[in-house]
């Protein structure tokens, strides 16, 4: 291939003039080809081919220094300086930058991924050569884009002052990521004919680039060799001081996909080079910046005072959804960062609600601006700051690391960060509300977690945060989306014996000084975890708890952040395993600073903590776990469908009955706002009602539709199976007997889903009473917290008094019943007592101490661990721990603990199968995608 041959820039000087045509073509067809396989910015490369040809071949790079702004463009540029070898690792692990990048190659003088600062660095290297008495050239390439921000102008006024030997080639590609703004780009148009004349020149003939000391030379077209080659020769030999070349080029010049499109292929994924179309894969959830710019749009149609500003980026920031709604309301200032800050103070100065869309990284260029402008004269401007956290194949120059550090630190700002796409909707309407001092929300890069969206979100209250989950041993406390990882993480802590409470913050400032000094007080470790740099949340809550002094006993504090270097691009989950911010790093930080809490050593430590805590020279009591334990899929249904929906309605949502058997879990959904009722007589017309898993008479059904309720049915799938059985059994014409204890909801429930009777056994000896022919067809159904060991009398019995009967296939009997009956059966066989885990109301709770009572061993039915009588265990050696299907497994853990402290302990798991089964959410709670579709069926 022609590029083998020219691959450096000393082997280009080698063709004669004539042979550039063909290496452009190759070069072209080249970059095409890498950015097809890895992605990334494509059309700014494709618009500077000849540019980047012409350079090289004129100049002597890398002696001549030649800096690239932004760095969009310079995928050339690499294939052209001995990089073509690499080129396919672009953008991945290890691989080449998609910036100009200093410690890459000897060709690369200055860094770039911000603009306009190409003319400042060039300037300083020019004066040193100087001073330094060198005579090599040096040449800076900007775009038109980038003439919009100030610093272009304040290295130009210095550089034309300064009159040094200095080569600035303007690219006007009318483009920058989105089309270019401004008079600056109306005056590089008229430049080139592309506009008329706005009035005479002050001095005729003159642009202002030669009235600011520069040579002017152009328009000159950037795809024309025979244009380019001796302009820049003429610009290499002249001796005159400071020369502008103004470069005429086409984003995305010579592949028609990219000159077709809008944004001229300015960012693209993976795609066929055939055809143009990108490989994109499908969406599990709306994006963090769709969701802001769609929660913006809620809150600017109630109120017209609400304005945004952007700068350059509307499509990043999602503000051309806010544009094609408000066009009037939204003000895209170009890449001027620093006039987008003071122009949304002036605008909230004036009683106008600004919202400021800039991104992490950019929004450190305007930090002066903030601090003076907004935040020493408190002015309500509210800043969405997008791409928090690391973004990914932008590396290192593009990353959100920061803003939490350097916006906390400023007296009187509200700073917060969203833990999930329903926490950003409630934080734009929060800001919205905040209208005497300045606020800022962060999100991160991609799609969500797949939250709820409230439908009318409210308000957050100022400072306050909310506890996720609740435990005892250590406190995670998350700022941001991170809190994903912290509820994995405890997940996995429970199953080594820790319980974690899991909180989210919020607020970085003004922080929940209440929140975090209880759980300061209620845990042995308290961490905290955020996507920012250190200097952040974690550094304000430990400030905070060394000023009360909770730092001055045992709790143990660590704070995770983002590692203290600039990390290179990667994909964004490998980074965040890399920066130990992912669950398993979460679990190593909390069992490290649980092992540092005890002075004393222990005997056994193992998979608990806890484990041979208590003193003595007892033996240690062995704790044996049953394998499966606690909650099904019908109670992780259940409980999943009460906490989307708080999340979605964010407003009362009640719940008819227990949701299921268990004070803490019920409690727990009561604090975050679940209103617990008997009858649907206590739940007001119109509003938010949830069935319990046990299921609920068809009669209730009917009720809540007839008063226009919006419900949610949490039934277990599995006794809508039973349901659906029974109705099956009436269009046969059988009569239908159903297994089950009189008074429990499942049974009233399904007592009442169809229109024939149902008659109830409890016991074997029922069956004999039973007024019904024995000749008479009968199907008979069973509770499902009954096994199948529970019914085999009862079954035998009827099968015997009746000729024709059947009943539900064996598939079909509770999974969970079963399996939780087997283990505990299995239990008995290793251990001297049973601790059962679960409410007195709950009857595969009660079920489980009766088997163990049954074969011979004691057991004893706890709800919580403050329930377990020392003299339970005195004299055993071992003991096995199970719960009903009903109990968290917190609460096992507190369980496990409490144990701990009356004897030494060793803990072990029993050898049970490992249950996958899950159930599918109501569609309208499952996806946010589906959620917007059932409303707009609902209101249509």
């Amino acid at each position: 291939m022609l590029l083998d041959a020219v691959c450096t820039p000393e082997r280009l000087k080698l063709c004669s003039f004539e042979d550039l045509g063909g290496v452009a073509d190759a070069l072209r067809a080249e970059t095409i080809r890498a950015v097809s396989a890895t992605g990334g910015h494509l059309g700014a490369g494709l618009g500077v081919i000849e540019l980047t040809v012409a350079l090289h071949y004129v100049f002597d790079t890398p002696r001549d220094r030649l800096i690239w702004d932004v760095g969009h463009q310079a995928y050339p540029h690499k294939l052209m300086t001995g990089r073509r070898d690499r080129i396919h690792t672009l953008r991945t692990a290890g691989g080449l930058s998609g910036f100009t990048k200093r410690s890459e190659s000897e060709f690369d003088p200055f860094g770039a991924a911000h603009a306009a600062t190409s003319i400042s660095a060039a300037l300083g290297m020019a004066v040193a050569r100087d001073l330094a008495g060198g005579n090599n050239r040096v040449i800076a390439v900007i775009g038109d884009g980038s003439l919009s921000a100030g610093m272009a102008y304040e290295a130009l006024n210095n550089a034309g002052a300064a009159r040094k030997r200095l080569i600035v080639i303007v690219n006007d590609n009318r483009m920058s990521i989105a089309p270019p703004v401004g008079a600056v780009s109306n005056y590089l148009d008229r430049l080139t004919g592309a506009a008329p004349p706005a009035r005479e020149t002050a001095v005729p003939g003159a642009t202002i680039f030669e009235e600011m000391g520069f040579h002017y030379m152009g328009p000159i077209d950037g795809h024309a060799l025979d244009e380019l080659v001796p302009a820049l020769t003429a610009a290499r030999d002249l001796d005159i001081g400071p020369i502008l070349i103004h470069v005429v080029t086409q984003k995305g010049k010579g592949y028609a996909p990219a000159e077709a499109s809008a944004d001229c292929y300015h960012s693209v994924g993976k795609f066929d080079v055939a055809t143009g179309a990108q490989a994109k894969s499908s969406a599990k959830a709306p994006s963090y910046t769709k969701v802001f710019a769609e929660a913006l749009c809620r809150e600017a149609r109630k109120d017209e005072r609400i304005v945004a500003i952007t700068a350059a980026m509307p499509g990043g920031t999602g503000l051309d959804i806010f544009g094609a709604a408000f066009p009037d309301r939204t003000f895209d200032v170009g890449i001027a960062e620093q006039h987008a800050v003071t122009f949304a103070a002036g605008m909230a100065a004036e009683g106008y609600k600004p919202f400021c869309a800039i991104y992490s990284t950019f929004l450190q260029r305007a930090y002066d601006q903030v601090v003076h402008d907004v935040a020493l004269q408190s002015l309500p401007v509210r800043f969405a700051i997008d791409r928090a956290g690391f973004v990914g194949a932008d590396g290192p120059t593009h990353a959100g690391s920061f803003d939490i550090a350097y916006l906390a630190c400023l007296p009187g700002f509200v700073v917060m960060a969203a833990a999930d796409e329903a926490e950003l909707a409630r934080m734009v309407v929060t800001a919205a509300s905040i209208d005497d001092r300045p606020s800022a929300f962060r999100y991160p890069r991609g799609e969500g977690v797949g939250a709820a969206i409230p439908l009318s979100p409210r308000p957050l209250e100022i400072g306050k945060g909310r506890i996720v989950r609740s435990g005892h041993d250590v406190a995670l406390v998350s700022l941001g989306a991170r809190l994903a990882e912290c509820l994995k993480a405890a997940d996995q802590l429970a199953t080594l014996g820790v319980s974690a409470t899991v909180a989210d913050a919020r607020f970085a400032k003004p922080l929940d000084a209440d929140l975090i000094l209880q759980l300061a007080d209620e845990h042995d470790a308290l961490i905290t975890v955020e996507e920012g740099s250190v200097g952040g949340f974690g550094s304000h809550v430990a400030q905070l708890l060394q000023e009360h002094g909770r730092l001055d006993g045992q709790l143990r504090t660590r704070s995770m952040v983002l590692p203290d270097i600039f990390m290179e691009h990667d994909d964004q989950t490998k980074m965040y395993a890399k920066a130990k911010l992912d669950a398993a790093g979460i679990v190593a930080k909390a069992l490290e600073a649980l092992k540092a809490r005890a002075p004393a050593p222990r005997r056994a430590s193992g998979r608990f903590p806890f484990a041979a805590r208590a003193s003595g020279a007892e033996a240690p009591l062995r704790i044996i776990l049953a394998q499966p334990r606690g909650f099904c899929a019908g109670v992780v249904r259940a409980i999943e469908i009460v906490e989307r929906s708080l999340e979605r309605y964010d407003a009362p949502v009640y719940v008819r009955h227990e949701i299921v058997h268990n004070r803490r879990v019920v409690d727990g959904l009561r604090a975050k706002g679940a209103k617990f009722v008997e009858n649907l007589s206590e739940v007001p017309d119109g509003a938010v009602a949830i069935f319990s898993a046990h299921g609920v008479p068809k009669r209730v059904e009917e009720e809540a539709a007839g008063r226009q309720l919006t419900v949610h049915n949490a039934t277990c799938p599995l006794v809508t199976k039973v349901h659906n059985q029974a109705r099956r059994y009436v269009m046969q014409g059988r009569t239908v007997i159903l297994i089950g204890h009189a008074g429990h909801p499942e049974v009233e429930g399904t007592l009442g889903q169809v229109s024939a009777p149902i008659t109830l056994v409890q016991t074997e000896a029922d069956v004999a009473t039973l007024q019904i022919p024995d000749d008479e067809p009968v199907g008979y159904i069973t509770q499902t917290t009954l096994s199948v060991d529970d019914t085999r009398a009862i079954i035998a019995a009827l099968e015997k008094r009746f000729s024709d009967i059947t009943g539900p296939d064996t598939r079909d009997i509770c999974y969970a019943t079963q399996n939780r009956q087997w283990a505990v059966r299995e239990l008995c066989k290793q251990v001297d007592v049973v601790l059962v885990v679960g409410a007195s109301n709950s009857s595969n709770s009660n079920r489980l101490c009766e088997i163990a009572v049954q074969v011979g061993v004691p057991a004893y039915l706890v709800a919580d661990s403050g329930e377990i009588r020392p003299e339970w265990i005195n004299g055993a050696r071992s003991v096995g721990l199970t719960a009903g299907a009903s109990a968290p497994e917190e609460l096992v853990t507190e369980v496990i603990r409490r144990l701990a402290d009356l004897r030494p302990v060793q803990i072990s798991t029993l050898n049970g199968p490992e249950e996958m089964v899950e159930f599918k959410l109501p569609v309208e709670l499952a996806e946010p995608a589906l959620a917007a579709n059932a409303d707009a069926k609902a209101s249509s």
